[in-house]
Formats: C-alpha cells, structure tokens, sequence
C-alpha cells in the first residue's frame, strides 16, 4: 500500500501584508478594539498627541537617565576660597604680561594695571571709552606694548613702563571706520586691526587693514611694521628728561624750603621783638601739600611724540570662483599662471556658461537629494585669522641674514569659509603693497581653526570635517594627520609645551633631534583632545578629554593653559562651571566655584585670566540678587582672586614642575657633522685603551694558534717515528 509523506515542515504560513488593508484594520495590536469608534479629524488628533506624549516620555527618560549617572559620578572637589577685589569690578577685558608680573585690565572708562600678586592698582590711564578688547605683547625689559578696542570701535597702541601708561597712536584715523579685531606679534612689531565702515571691513597688520566684499561692504587687510626699537629710545630719552626735570624741581622746591625756614625765622623774631615793643605785625601760615604716596604713578606718562608705523602689505579677500571673462581660448590661456605653483584657484579657463551647465546638470540629477538640504544662511562679511611666523625653508627671506634671525618675516592668512592658507612675506621692498600670495596651502574642506606654537615652528590646521594637520613650518612638512572622533569640526587649536611629554633623550646620534609635540584640540560637538605628533607616534589614538555633548549647556566655551603646569588646564562651560584638568590622565582635579552670592560673568566669553606665571587666577562674577552682596558696597559685579597654591589637588603638579622646552628642534649638516666630529674627539681618549685590549686579544689569539701548530708538529713528528720503526 502506497504511503504519501508532506514534502517540508509543517509550518504555518505568516498573514500575508498585502492582506491589511490599512490602519483601521489592524487589530493585531490591541485584540478588544477591532473598530476605531472616533470619527475624523478625531483620530488624527489622537494620533498626534499620543506621539507626542510617547516623545515627551522618551526625552524625560534620558534626562532622568542622564541625572541619575551624573548623581553617581564621583564629583571633582569644589574650592571656594577667591578674594574680592574692591577695584575693577566693572572690567569688560583682563590681559597678563608676558612674564606673569601684571595684570592689565579694560574699564569703563579706560585702562589699569595692577601687580598680579598683591592687586595693587600701579597705573591708570583715564579716558572716556570702555575697552573691550586688549592684547599685550613684551617688547623690552617690563616695558609692554597694548593694543586696545573701545566699544566705539576706536583701536590703540600704548606703552607700559615704569609703572606709566604712555599713549602712541590711534589705529584707524580714517572717518567713519569701526574696528572690529586687533592683533600683536609676540615680539610687539607688528600688529592687526580689521576695521569696518559702511562701505569698508578693514584689517591690519601692524596695522592690519582688511576688507571682503559683503553687499555694499569691502574688505581689506593692511600691514603695518612698528618701529619697536625706536619706540624703546625715545621713551628711554623721555624718561631720562622726566627725571632730570624732577631733579631739578626737587632742587628748587628745596632751596625755597630753606629760604621760607629763614624767612619764617625772621619773622618769627620780628614778632616776638613787636609784641615786646607792641607794635607787631601778625604773620599767616601757608600750609603745604604732600602728594600722596604713589600719586605719581597712578597717573599717565607725559605725551611723547613716537614714530609713525610702516606700512608694508594689504591684502585682499581671494574672489568667489566664477567663469573666465575671456572672449577666445587664446585670451583664456593667456591669463592662466604657469602651473609653477599653487594658487587660489581664480585664474581658470572655464567658461561662465560652462559653470552654468554644470550646475544645472547637478541640480537635475540630484533633484530629490537637493530638496533635503537645509537652506543656506545669507553669508556674513569675511572676515580674516592671520599668524605671524619666523622665518623657514618654504619662505627662506631673511634667513640669510643673522641680524633676521627670529624675527618676523612673513603671515600666514585664511579667511572665514576659505579652504586655503595663504603665506605673505613681510620683508619685500617693492613699492607694489599689493601682490599674489608667495605660498597657498589648499585643504579639501574650509578652515576652522588654526593656530602656531609660540616659536612659530609648528602650525596647527583644522578643518570643518574634523581633521587636524599639523606642520612643521621651517621644513614645510606634516608632523601629523588626524581625523578626530567627532562629528563637528574643529573650533580650538592649542600648542602644550613638550615638557609635559615623556623626555627620551636619543642615543643616536650624538646631536638632538626633533621632539615630539602635544596639540590641545577641541570641536563644535564638545569634544576636547589632546593629540600626540612626532616621530614614531603617527599610530598614537588622541587622548579624549571631554567626550561630545547633546547638552549645550555642558559644552566649554574657554580653554586656559596654566603656564607653569601646562599638563593642566582650566575649561569654562556655558552653564558657568569652571572646571580643571589634567588633559594626559583625562582626569578632572578640582571645580573653581564663585561664592554662593555671585555667578561667572558672561560664562560664553568669560572674563578670567591667569597671573604671576599661572599661581592667581582672576575672574569676573556678577550677583545673583542685588540685595545680597558678598561684600557690603562691591557693587554688582566684582573681581575675584585665587590663590592656585592653596588648591590641595595641585600640590604634586607645582612640586613637578620642569623646564619649558623647545617644539622642534632643526640642526643643520654643519651642526651635524660638528657633533659627530666632538664625539669622536671626545672618544679619542679611550683610543690608546681599546687598541692596547685589542693587541692583548690578538696576542691572545696568536699564542693558542702557535700552540696548536706545535702541537700537530709533535703529533706528525710521532707518526713518523712509528712509521720508521716499523
């Protein structure tokens, strides 16, 4: 008898979906509701509430969430222990010296200065503007040049020294001008100021002056020298005359002294020879009035008549990429460079209406991706970030000459939206202020941030995809080349000295050789780096310090290096913490709090700085009720001064303290072989020793051969004897 058996499984088949028909109909998901009872527009609204209620329930559970793992985290130590400073409390900038000695605030009405470690007020320059921007630059022994911008877009120069404020120059006399940004160089001969008016946006160089065509505005940027070493005589033959006319004033007021004694004495024995005679006549006392002490030094410097700067660049914005004016393809080919070199990109052979085309053609193929895309912004005026650099092999004017020797010799410009970086030299004669760049460095994405280490020997690039490349400028090579783990882009580059990396001397060879360098980088997301570039560190994963947020208000808007213990830093949040750092160890070691009476000023643009060589920290707080005050009669926002040594969790950082070292070190072939040829002079005095154990071996050597040539002359010897016996 036949038996049929099923083929496969006995499985039963899935609902078909092409059987429910559409919402309505599902009634898989709540069984008891075969039917929706409301009607429309009901069950639309139904829908719409019941998806944002799931939502709000979802972002309420991350939230708790997100407080629940902060509520376990372990929580850095709070100090709270500042010093109220009774003066400044109305500062809209703070700006150190060089050498940690002052401390130089903006006001509403002028400038200040004050020693960094009592906050004794030295100087003050009064005038009737509110500074709201200022740099400092060192440029002879505490003597310290000041650029400042007022909140009516004024730019200045100033000297700092003896304790006096002695007033240069004012940067943008043209009428109708604003400045928007002024710059220095480190060593105070050059400066830059971007400048702006109704039909102008203007930049300086030493004066800097910038403009980019923005609708009816025009950009440009202007290069102005300073004539620093002149500056330094003529204050130095002010002040020697200043003295000599103190001295001659002290002098007189001393001989009049003496001379109203003998008078006073005089009439004193006419008075007593009257009263006796009773025909006296009464004298009055003229009282006399000391200065008070430091009076004079609170007080601006005489007016000196100082040098006019040079100018000796201006720079232009690169043009928008359009099609070529040309009328043939002769005309065309004639315009475009050599090739030789690496441009902008302007001078092309493509047509406007081949550009045109292009577009069109893009935008039709691409129809249903272009519609998903946000609508662009109306694009702000350009504005520039420029560097000034030492000398290097990609820009070798000026090495030639010892005299040039790092010195200032060229900068190095980008503008806002601009994927290249563009090179000046400083040092040209020509009477043209206007010519090409002298080196383009183009990158595949725009610029974001950029930034050179303090000798200029490094140059830090970052890019709107989150990629870093740092360069090393004299060689014009790439140190390194990463792509951070971010989805933002790159927004603050910072150079940490090598001292806080690992030294490891080489053993060869005998000369020194380029160390390595830690570059602190942080991103749009958040996210804040450190990365590690060198030789034999091209593998090395960047050290994260601060992982990316979704909370804006927990992302850092300032990042200060301490300069005596660059390993650790100080972050500002928007939410107005102010958090520090160990950015090796990814280790948060203590908060700086405000009192309980007072909140961080502007936490997005913090008002705080570093002074006497990073040991005080100064910062700006502002009540949170009016009628609370931390201090009777402070006034709504006051100075704040912390004393870094007396945080416990610093101690082991201030007791490791090293030397600062150089970012790179280049020797030449004539250094090179100077080296090896010390290290084998120095290695001759072993030479007599080594050769002598080198004989004794080799006498070693020759004896254990002569005694087995012996011996095998005796063995042959005896086998001859035998033979003959036999």
């Amino acid at each position: 008898m036949p038996v049929f058996i099923r083929k496969g499984g006995l499985d039963i088949p899935p609902p078909s979906l092409s059987s429910r028909d559409s919402d309505e109909e599902e009634f898989l998901t709540d069984p008891e509701q075969l039917y929706d009872p409301l009607p429309q527009p009901f069950r639309m609204i139904d829908k719409v509430l019941f998806q944002l209620l799931e939502d709000v329930w979802d972002v309420a559970s991350q939230r708790e969430a997100a407080r629940m793992q902060d509520g376990s985290r372990l929580r850095p130590p709070l100090y709270q222990c500042p010093v109220q400073m009774q003066e400044h409390g109305k500062a809209h900038c703070v700006a150190h010296s060089v050498d940690g000695r002052y401390i130089f605030v903006g006001l509403p009405t002028g400038l200040a200065a004050f020693d960094a470690v009592s906050q004794v007020t030295l100087a003050v320059w009064e005038e009737t503007v509110e500074v709201t921007s200022l740099k400092v630059s060192l440029v002879g022994v505490q003597t310290y040049l000041l650029s400042t911008v007022d909140d009516m877009g004024a730019s200045r120069l100033l000297l700092f020294s003896n304790e006096r404020f002695y007033f240069i120059k004012q940067l943008n006399e043209q009428e109708g001008t604003i400045t928007v940004k002024c710059e220095l160089s480190s060593e105070g001969d050059y400066v830059g100021v971007a400048l702006e008016s109704e039909f102008a946006s203007s930049f300086f160089c030493v004066k800097f002056v910038l403009c980019v065509p923005d609708k009816e505005k025009e950009v440009w940027l202007e290069v102005h020298r300073l004539p620093r070493d002149g500056w330094l005589r003529e204050l130095e033959q002010a002040q020697a005359q200043a003295l000599k006319a103190a001295y001659a004033a002290s002098q007189d007021q001393s001989t009049y002294g003496e001379t109203a004694a003998e008078t006073s004495e005089g009439q004193a024995t006419e008075g007593e020879e009257g009263r006796k005679s009773g025909a006296g006549t009464p004298t009055s006392e003229v009282p006399r009035q000391t200065p008070s002490a430091g009076q004079g030094s609170m007080l601006a410097g005489p007016d000196i008549k100082f040098s006019p700067p040079q100018m000796v660049l201006r720079v232009r914005p690169p043009p928008e990429l359009t099609g070529s004016s040309a009328k043939s393809a002769y005309d065309a080919y004639k315009s475009v460079d050599l090739g030789d070199v690496i441009g902008t990109g302007g001078n092309h052979v493509l047509l406007a209406e081949h550009l045109n085309q292009r577009r069109a053609v893009f935008n039709a193929v691409h129809e249903q991706q272009i519609r998903h895309l946000p609508q662009e912004e109306e694009q702000a005026t350009r504005t520039p970030t420029f560097h000034f650099l030492h000398g290097g092999q990609m820009l070798p004017a000026g090495l030639d000459n010892v005299t040039q020797a790092g010195q200032v010799n060229s900068v190095c410009v980008r503008w806002s939206g601009s994927n290249n970086l563009a090179h000046y030299s400083l040092l040209k004669t020509g009477k043209d202020l206007e010519h090409k760049p002298d080196l383009v460095w183009p990158n595949t994405c725009s610029i974001t941030a950029t930034a050179v280490s303090s000798d200029t020997s490094l140059l830090a690039v970052g890019l709107a995809d989150g990629t870093l490349t740092v360069w090393d400028k004299y060689l014009g090579l790439q140190k390194c080349v990463k792509k951070l783990k971010t989805q933002g882009s790159v927004t603050y580059l910072s150079f940490l000295n090598p001292s806080v990396l690992p030294n490891t001397p080489p053993s060869h060879p005998p000369y020194d050789t380029p160390s390595s360098a830690a570059v602190l980088a942080g991103c749009s997301d958040g996210a804040l780096f450190v990365v590690r570039c060198g030789q034999g560190e091209e593998d090395m994963e960047p050290v994260t310090v601060l992982d990316s947020s979704s909370d804006d208000t927990e992302r850092f808007t300032t990042v200060q290096v301490i300069p005596a213990i660059p390993q650790v830093v100080l972050c500002v949040r928007r939410n107005g913490q102010m958090l520090m750092y160990d950015v090796l160890k990814n280790l948060v070691l203590c908060e700086v709090g405000l009192p309980s009476t007072h909140y961080l000023s502007s936490p997005w643009e913090p008002c705080c700085v570093f002074g006497a060589d990073g040991q005080m920290l100064y910062a700006k707080g502002s009540l949170l009720d009016a009628d609370e005050e931390y201090v009777p009669g402070s006034g709504t926002s006051s100075m704040f001064v912390y004393q870094l040594r007396s945080f416990p969790t610093l101690d082991s950082y201030w007791r490791r303290q090293s030397e600062p070292r150089p970012f790179i070190t280049h020797v030449t072939v004539n250094k090179r072989c100077d080296a090896l040829l010390r290290e084998r002079l120095s290695r001759q005095k072993d030479r007599v020793a080594r050769m002598q154990e080198r004989w004794n071996d080799l006498r070693t050597e020759i004896d254990v051969v002569t005694r087995f040539r012996q011996a095998g002359q005796t063995r042959q010897r005896v086998k001859v004897a035998f033979a003959s016996r036999s």
